[in-house]
């Protein structure tokens, strides 16, 4: 899923627009605050963002994804009507994978989103790459997801629960190895930087990265590796 962090009505119909002609699913949103909710909610594998934001800047909301383990390798793309030397060199040091200048050009910014498409992270293995490497079958895949899915979901729940640092870490090192049975290294990752008994632990931090990674594994959820649109030749702008 791609997320459009953009405040103008227009651009964001367009940027919308460019999106579905790429048959990829997206959702906009006109606030950081309202990214943030969509950050929490859903796993995102491209982030495009606007600077000027009615209620901040799109340049602190991605430093605050830069500190979070399950957003920290989302690939961002940077979209605004601000190149200033100061804006250039903190965009650079955020690692983001483009930046350019409006007003949008669709054929520019659709070659740029499909570079950045082909950085998204992988959070579930294939089932074709699980069912070859441990020799099993497609209902043992899908049970194989369905226990890594179940025991992040777990992990929410017991944290909403208001429930001790030692049951939260149960959880946590059955998630790991639920994750670990997959192949899902990313996600068994995740949960270790966050896990209990660290010294920079946070219980809703926890609960964030547990929910929005439960979401990859759901049945009906987007593949996590998306297909690469092929663009055509006046889509292929450097």
């Amino acid at each position: 899923m791609i997320l459009l962090i953009e405040d103008d009505p227009i651009a964001g119909e367009l940027l919308s627009q460019i999106v579905r002609r790429l048959r990829l699913p997206s959702r906009l949103a006109g606030t950081i605050a309202e990214a943030r909710e969509q950050l929490r909610a859903v796993p995102v594998g491209v982030v495009v963002v606007d600077i000027q934001l009615p209620d901040g800047s799109g340049l602190e909301l991605i430093e605050e994804m830069r500190t979070l383990p399950w957003l920290r390798d989302v690939p961002v793309l940077f979209c605004t009507g601000e190149a200033t030397a100061d804006i250039v060199q903190r965009v650079r040091a955020l690692g983001v994978v483009d930046f350019v200048i409006k007003p949008i050009a669709p054929d520019l910014i659709t070659a740029r989103i499909t570079r950045a498409l082909e950085r998204t992270p992988t959070r579930v293995p294939s089932s074709r790459d699980v069912m070859v490497s441990k020799r099993t079958t497609a209902n043992a895949y899908v049970q194989m997801r369905d226990r890594v899915r179940d025991s992040l979901n777990a992990i929410a729940q017991i944290i909403d629960d208001d429930a001790s640092e030692l049951k939260v870490a149960a959880l946590v090192s059955a998630a790991v190895l639920s994750c670990t049975d997959l192949g899902a290294l990313r996600t068994a990752n995740i949960l270790r930087e966050l896990e209990p008994g660290r010294a920079d632990y946070q219980a809703a931090r926890l609960h964030d990265a547990a929910l929005v990674e439960a979401a990859a594994y759901e049945p009906d959820a987007e593949i996590s590796e998306p297909r690469v649109p092929r663009l055509s030749a006046a889509a292929t702008a450097p």
